[in-house]
Formats: structure tokens, sequence, C-alpha cells
């Protein structure tokens, strides 16, 4: 009889999905992601260890074809599965805490399409498909809002007509799986009271915010109502003057369709360079290409303003963390987001920084800086077994 010891989870983004493996205990078993999907520069990395990851080429039209590749081709790593858990971004005002996925709410999230259209559509059509994979393996939907239940109300309200928030208008905070890890991971490394200080949590990728933390809860953070909020992104804009739609529509003839692609797909480092959305190639560029140099600069800028804004909503700072693809691998976004902080009495040890070490601070800053590589698949996993275990 197969023991069945796994949690499955999967996490899909517009054209990625990652798909990763745990034992009941935590222990990371695999790891599959698939990226650019559709696209001719499609890649497959997979990952039997943490240290270890093989990249292939994998051009698939669909997402659904990718993950039927990876099934078919490391079928053995998906055997004895009790639990597959879903990230959901947004689960609208109802539904935050984890939960189990039935019909009932199946019926409900489909109608919350209009909270999130570039997500919900995409995550309701992967738990029907693996429901159909592996028909009797309860699944549980992780909404991302989760971590910023207890924000306070100060924080989620928006300054629009009252009778609104009735429709679910409010910020809602998003990447609330990868805060989760690092908060968990951070003081373990530094202790309890590191972690019970004045904490900022920079999670800075494709996707990109940060939040506010005090005595290990959440205080504010950058974004909104929905993930395209907040500091610019990869292709999100991030916050705009709401008058530009109707400015856009009245001179070009931009429909409020056009407008939300515009802000999700064709904003943000690729808008602004007009050359990718890659932070990787736009450093590369940079001292040849104004536009990507303007990109880069642009970023950094926003995500300082935003640790000010957030440090002084804090009354100071104790630590600053950063996670993410572009914070994990830039030492040079590092250094210029930090180099404007010395006026908190931050500075950077340059060695540290260049190594990725967990501390990056000099001995003498006032304030610790951190990088840590976030990992939303295991918290996941985490509350994937406490729903389906009944905790």
């Amino acid at each position: 009889m197969e023991t069945k010891n796994k949690i499955l989870t999967i996490n899909a983004g517009s054209s990625s999905i990652k798909l990763a493996i745990y034992t009941n205990t935590g222990q990371f078993c695999f790891k599959a992601e698939a990226t650019n999907i559709g696209q001719a520069n499609g890649m497959l990395k997979i990952s039997s260890s943490p240290q270890s990851t093989d990249i292939s080429n994998l051009q698939v039209p669909s997402m659904l074809e990718a993950i039927n590749k990876i099934l078919e081709n490391y079928a053995n790593q998906f055997f004895g599965i009790s639990g597959i858990g879903h990230r959901i971004v947004h689960g609208g005002p109802n539904f935050i805490n984890p939960t189990l996925i039935n019909n009932s709410l199946i019926r409900e999230l489909n109608n919350l399409s209009i909270f999130d259209p570039e997500h919900l559509p995409i995550e309701l059509e992967l738990i029907k498909f693996f429901g159909s994979k592996f028909n009797s393996i309860p699944q549980v939907a992780v909404f991302d809002t989760f971590f910023f239940k207890d924000m306070p109300n100060i924080a989620k309200l928006l300054p629009l007509p009252r009778k609104y928030s009735a429709l679910g208008l409010r910020r809602y905070g998003f990447h609330g799986l990868s805060y989760e890890y690092l908060l968990q991971e951070f003081e373990e490394k530094a202790g309890l009271k590191a972690a019970q200080g004045r904490i900022i949590l920079a999670h800075l990728g494709s996707g990109a915010s940060l939040t506010a933390i005090k005595d290990k809860k959440v205080i504010d953070t950058t974004m909104s109502f929905s993930p395209a909020s907040g500091i610019l992104m990869g292709t999100r804009s991030g916050d705009l003057d709401p008058a530009i739609l109707m400015f856009l529509h009245k001179q070009t003839g931009m429909t409020i369709e056009q407008f939300n692609h515009m802000i999700h797909f064709d904003s943000g480092l690729l808008g602004v360079s007009e050359i990718s959305a890659d932070m990787e190639i736009l450093l590369r560029e940079s001292n040849q290409n104004e536009y990507a140099k303007i990109a880069v600069d642009l970023f950094c800028y926003q995500v300082l303003k935003a640790i000010g804004s957030l440090s002084a909503v804090l009354g100071g700072l104790d630590s600053l963390i950063f996670a993410g693809g572009i914070a994990e691998k830039a030492s040079i976004i590092r250094t210029k987001i930090c180099e404007n902080l010395s006026y908190l009495g931050l500075s950077l040890d340059q060695n540290r920084n260049k190594n990725h070490d967990f501390l990056i601070s000099a001995n003498d800053s006032k304030i610790g800086v951190h990088l840590i590589q976030t990992d939303e698949a295991s918290i996941i996993a985490k509350h994937t077994k406490k729903i389906i275990e009944g905790e």
C-alpha cells in the first residue's frame, strides 16, 4: 500500500508555474519551475535538493502542457502525495484563511474573479486540473492575503466613498506567503528579540512590495487592492494618479480593458526601459542605454521612498530584510537602495553584501540589514498540512 506522506504545492504566475514537494514534516523533496511558457525562450528548472538545479529548454504552448511534461518526466516524485496546496493570490474580503477546496469554494472564487482577473482564472483552472489528476487527494487554497488579516484598519482603508467598502474595496496586501516565511526565518536566525523589533521586509522580484512589521505584527504594506499597486515592478506600474485613465481614454481612445492590460503587462521596468522587465538585463545594459539606467534608478528610488515612509509609520527601524529574485541576486541594487539611508544610521559592509551573506550591514550600522532567500512553497505546504490534518 502506498504511503502518503508528501505535500505538493502549486504556485502559478501569468507565464510560469512552480511545483514543489515537501514531506509532511517539512523536508524539501523536489521542485520544478517552468518559465516563459508559450515563448521561444521557455525554460525548465528542476531541483531534487536545495543545492542543485538542472536547467533545460521547455517550449510548450500552455501552462497545462508544461505541467503534463513535468508529471510525465518526473512521475516518481509524485507518488505518495497526501495533500495539494495552491497559492491563491486574492480571495476578496470573504476568503483569507487557508481553506479546504470543495465545489462551494470553487463557485465562490469564480464569482470573485473580478478581484483578480490576472490570477484567479488561472488558479481555478489549475485546481480543476490537479483535481482530475489526483482525484482522491484533498486540495487546499492558501491565500496570499492571510498574512495581512490583522493589519490595522487605518492601513486597510481606501479614501473612497464608504458605500463602496461593501463591495470589498480596501487595501489587502500581497506577497504574504513570502513575508510569513521571512519573518519565521529571521526569528530562527536572529532570535526572538530581533523578530519583535521594527522591521521592514522588502520582497523585490518581478512582483515587488514592502511590508512594515512591529512586535511580529503587520503595521502597513505598499500593495493595496491589487498586486498591480505599490512600487513599480517588472511589468506592473505600481501606484498611478487615477486621472491617468480618463486622460488616456480621451487622448488615445484607450479602453478600460486596454488600460488594465497596460498597467499589468506593459509598464514597470519594461515600460520605462523599453527593453526588458528583467533586472539582470537592465543592469547589464545600463552603462550604454539611458532608458535601462533610468528604469534601474527609478526602481531603487521608489523602494527607497517606501522604506522612508514605512520607517516613519514604525517610528524608527531596527532591521531591513531583502528577499525576492532581484534583491537576492543583485548586490548593486541593495547598495543603491541603502546608500541614501545613512540618515537612519544604516551602512552596508560591501564584502558581506557582495557575498550575499545573511547579515550585510556593517558592524557599526545602527540598523541590521539582512538577506534571506524566500520560500513561499514551504509556507503553502505548512498550511496545507494543518488543514488536511485538521489542526
